[in-house]
């Protein structure tokens, strides 16, 4: 009895040891290594491929995925435009993407109000990027602001499309850069969905 005891206290060292090294070196915890699939990702990401292959590098590590889709879209795009995302992981919301019509306002007032009152967009670590720095990221959020309906179509009201993911469980890949380069690439993607859906008439000018 004595000698097994040890042979499987051995055994089970080399496995916590090799779990050790496995999750130091990038891997997930046992257990949680779920993916989201390109079928399951909402249209609001655009292509869903490519959705789908950041989605799993930037969602925290999670045994399973469901996602829920919503929205608003009315024949005419000055009457509103919604539509949102949400993905969660073994029941918990991991990630939220909206993207919404706003009355014209300034860069900074749209910059308070994505920022206002959260911890996402934390100045000493938030970038700018796009046209006119109007995109702003972080490693737990990115947001964008692009121009929508002109006063051509509606000289009473010109909106701008103000979209906005946030990561609401951090994120399994490390490095800000890289997180910052994943969200990015996930929020323009989506602002060019939202502009097409929501009929803007302002070109966009997003690469």
């Amino acid at each position: 009895m004595r000698k097994k005891y040890v042979i499987t206290g051995v055994a089970m060292a080399a496995v916590v040891a090799g779990g050790g090294v496995y999750y130091a070196a990038g891997g997930p915890p046992f257990g949680k290594d779920g993916t989201i699939s390109a079928d399951q990702v909402c249209s609001d990401f655009g292509s869903a491929d490519a959705a789908a292959e950041q989605l799993n590098k930037l969602l925290p590590a999670s045994e399973s995925y469901s996602v829920d889709s919503r929205k608003n879209l009315r024949a005419q795009t000055r009457d509103g435009f919604t539509s949102s995302c949400f993905i969660s992981g073994d029941g918990k919301q991991v990630l939220s993407l909206v993207s919404e019509l706003r009355n014209a306002e300034s860069l900074d007032e749209w910059v308070d109000h994505v920022s206002v009152g959260t911890d996402y967009l934390p100045k000493e670590e938030t970038r700018k990027f796009g046209p006119g720095d109007h995109g702003l990221v972080s490693r737990k959020a990115a947001s964008i602001l692009v121009p929508c309906v002109s006063e051509k179509q509606d000289p009473r009201m010109p909106r701008n499309l103000g979209v906005s993911l946030r990561l609401r469980e951090g994120t399994r890949m490390e490095g800000g850069d890289a997180i910052r380069a994943a969200a990015q690439e996930l929020v323009t993607a989506a602002a060019k969905q939202a502009h097409e859906k929501a009929k803007c008439d302002v070109p966009l000018e997003l690469s």
